[in-house]
């Protein structure tokens, strides 16, 4: 991370990154229904900030440029819709790669947090928040909570996690039967996809 205070900070959804590329397709204003691909890069904006914040929010990719962050002070907001998102890339200062996004998932009253890289998944789940889908959650499951999904000791693999329209009866269940059952899980039936999950919280 830079220590040169005229220098923007970047950050994808509060955590501080190098870069972040957004690919979009965007209507043309004298022609309506023509969409070209537009892409929007952190590091070669313009605006006049100290940090520029992206975040994934329900139906939109929201951009807020920050005059001070600490004091909330805001310029403006971009918004850019999900559903025209081709493809976001967000480089880390480790190298290149994705902060995953967060989801709280709610299996008949019990829930558990998951993260997903997939940009398809993403919007899937954007879209089962807003009900706009009823697909489920599945994924492989990793013992430990992963650093996301505590109190629960296992979670699933941000890059497995996939929206499904059905799946087979063996990995549907409860977190607290995986919970319970934590070896079986792991070693036999390796995914969790449980039938009745529903996103219900999408997590800054």
């Amino acid at each position: 991370m830079s220590n040169d205070k005229n220098k923007k900070i970047f950050k994808f959804h509060g955590s501080e990154v190098e870069n972040i590329i957004i690919r979009y397709a965007a209507k043309q204003h004298d022609k309506p229904d023509t969409a070209v691909i537009e892409e929007y890069d952190a590091k070669k904006d313009p605006e006049p900030c100290e940090t520029i914040n992206v975040q994934v929010v329900a139906d939109f990719v929201t951009i807020t440029y920050y005059r001070n962050e600490n004091e909330n002070s805001i310029i403006r907001r971009e918004l850019i819709p999900s559903h025209s998102i081709e493809h976001i890339w967000v480089k880390d200062f480790a190298g290149t790669g994705s902060q995953p996004q967060s989801f709280t998932i709610d299996v008949v009253g019990q829930q558990f947090t998951l993260r997903a890289t997939d940009m398809e998944t993403l919007q899937q789940l954007i879209d089962n928040y807003n009900g706009k889908n009823n697909f489920h959650v599945t994924g492989t499951l990793v013992k430990g909570d992963g650093g996301f999904n505590s109190p629960w000791s296992w979670h699933l693999d941000p890059s497995s996690v996939r929206m499904a329209e059905s799946s087979i009866e063996l990995c549907d269940g409860t977190p607290s039967c995986v919970e319970d059952n934590l070896d079986y899980w792991l070693d036999t039936v390796h995914t969790y996809c449980p039938w009745s999950s529903k996103v219900v919280s999408i997590n800054k």
